[in-house]
């Protein structure tokens, strides 16, 4: 039987970020001064987000909650709670969080730190008018798939992310994601095509969420080429035709 515990199953997720308002400047793109002084939400959240990128989730959802106490129609901490309950796989809940941020929002405010460096200096409104409709369903589909396999439903897994696929024939965790369902399924030749796929965009977007906590940080890409690594010598070890023959009976018996 072959055993989840490598848990290499990963979600992408949607960025947190700190503020800084800018309507001075217009479309320039600038920094916070260095001798500014931040308000109370503003220190939580950028707080926030640096715990994000040590990935330490727990803290940081302290943090963005504390800033909501203090004004709970700030747009960045609206965004953040949204980004720690898709985390949570609290999905309905996290596009209320990215309504109501797009709803608070001000179209001059500015992102100045992001755990995504390179939305820093570009406004919130293109941050919450485009996630939290296609990058969020993506999103979904990955945690539903992420459960199934916890749960040995591999079958219902791989229909969610065929279709998931659909939406992004190119996301890397979703590519990732299937060559594990397909391998847990012992299909390894069709789990090393989408490995292979999902190293082959080179995308460089560190895993937040994965089952296995030394995988967090790490690039999506060079992990599915481990993975990829890792499938074609278990190929190389099948020694005799009986070999395969077992394999492809367990894939057989688990497609029904």
């Amino acid at each position: 039987m072959y055993s989840f515990r490598n848990y290499r199953l990963f979600a992408s997720f949607l960025t947190v970020v700190s503020c800084v308002s800018l309507a001075q400047a217009g479309g320039v793109r600038i920094t916070i001064p260095k001798r500014s002084e931040a308000t109370p939400v503003q220190k939580l959240n950028r707080e926030g987000v640096k715990q994000i990128q040590h990935h330490q989730l727990a803290k940081a959802e302290r943090l963005f909650y504390k800033a909501y106490l203090i004004d709970p129609d700030d747009p960045f901490t609206l965004n953040n709670l949204g980004y720690i309950s898709e985390l949570q796989g609290k999905i309905d809940r996290a596009q209320r969080y990215y309504e109501l941020a797009a709803k608070e929002n001000n179209s001059e405010t500015v992102i100045a730190l992001a755990s995504a460096r390179h939305l820093e200096g570009h406004k919130l409104s293109e941050v919450t008018t485009s996630y939290g409709n296609l990058e969020l369903r993506i999103n979904r589909g990955n945690i539903q798939a992420m459960t199934l396999l916890e749960r040995g439903r591999s079958q219902e897994a791989e229909d969610i992310l065929r279709e998931t696929l659909k939406l992004d024939p190119r996301n890397p965790f979703t590519l990732n994601n299937l060559g594990f369902t397909m391998e847990s399924q012992g299909d390894l030749e069709s789990a090393l095509r989408y490995y292979n796929d999902a190293s082959l965009t080179h995308s460089s977007e560190p895993i937040v969420v994965s089952l296995d906590p030394r995988w967090r940080g790490k690039p999506i890409s060079d992990i599915a080429f481990r993975n990829e690594q890792a499938v074609r010598a278990r190929l190389a070890s099948e020694q005799s035709s009986q070999d395969r023959a077992a394999r492809l009976h367990v894939q057989g018996v688990s497609a029904l």
